[in-house]
């Protein structure tokens, strides 16, 4: 979608403005970079370059934050990849007062925007899975695998943006020295060894109206075992992980841990099952 919106006539200038208020010099610079990077934006949007375009309309927007045009265009841009933000975007660009052609085309944007929002929760509904395994080989003392499960019911339907579903997590740990890890047992050679079966569930929630898009897991019951033990709940837990959107496509979905909001640098990836 293109912008096809003229600044010309839209900027809030000190010509309507008393200059003890507002200085003349001040007002006209403001209104020369909102301009400059109204049609910097323009240029990206031609070049599809959506990302470009917001960040320029972005940026115009911080010297006339309450024109209702930047405003609209840069709910325009991100129609597709914030869709809930554009929504945000259009309110507010309506609210400020939208000339009458402008009017027309929010009009036309809105059910856009709705469907945008349908398709984006719709690619995150069904089950997904991330499988690894570490050590085990080159005298490393232990090996583990860990298995973790997404699950966004296909029924689900964003309550104040966002999607609500359950997680559940498997971690196990294996000893290969004989050295005290739990529980002690033998291998099919006879071989001392001990393992520690940790098992997690609890809910996830997919935060559709943040870009990039965040996920949080809250662990709320965790269960603990060793080799035939029966495995017994121990309490509850509280303890929360919080991710970032890094990509996704109809099979794949990539996600960054964040350490208290910032990015950790340690990346997970999630195959859809079904």
């Amino acid at each position: 979608m293109q912008i096809a919106y003229s600044l010309a006539g839209r900027l809030i200038t000190c010509a309507v403005i008393s200059t003890a208020v507002c200085g003349v010099a001040s007002a006209q610079t403001d209104k020369t970079q909102a301009e400059l990077h109204f049609k910097a934006g323009r240029i990206a949007l031609q070049n599809n370059d959506m990302e470009g375009a917001e960040a320029e309309l972005r940026l115009a927007m911080t010297f006339d934050p309450t024109n209702p045009v930047l405003v609209f265009n840069l709910a325009v841009t991100l129609v597709d990849r914030s869709p809930q933000e554009a929504s945000d975007f259009l309110d507010k660009a309506i609210a400020l007062g939208l000339p009458e052609a402008e009017q027309m085309k929010a009009d036309e944007l809105r059910p856009q925007i709705v469907y945008s929002v349908g398709k984006r929760m719709r690619s995150f509904q069904g089950i997904w899975q991330e499988n690894t395994a570490h050590g085990g080989v080159g005298g490393q003392l232990h090996k583990w695998t860990q298995s973790k499960t997404w699950t966004i019911p296909r029924t689900a339907s964003p309550t104040d943006g966002a999607l609500k579903g359950d997680m559940s997590e498997g971690f196990v740990m294996v000893n290969t020295d004989g050295s005290p890890w739990g529980c002690t047992g033998q291998d099919e050679h006879g071989r001392i060894q001990q393992s520690f079966d940790v098992h997690i569930e609890g809910t996830v929630t997919v935060l559709l109206g943040t870009n990039p898009i965040k996920i949080i897991e809250a662990r709320v019951r965790e269960r603990k075992s060793c080799e035939s033990t029966w495995p017994q709940w121990h309490g509850t837990s509280l303890s929360t992980h919080e991710y970032q959107m890094l990509s996704q496509t109809l099979e794949e979905m990539r996600v960054e841990e964040l350490f208290r909001g910032k990015p950790s640098g340690i990346t997970s990836t999630f195959k859809k099952q079904q």
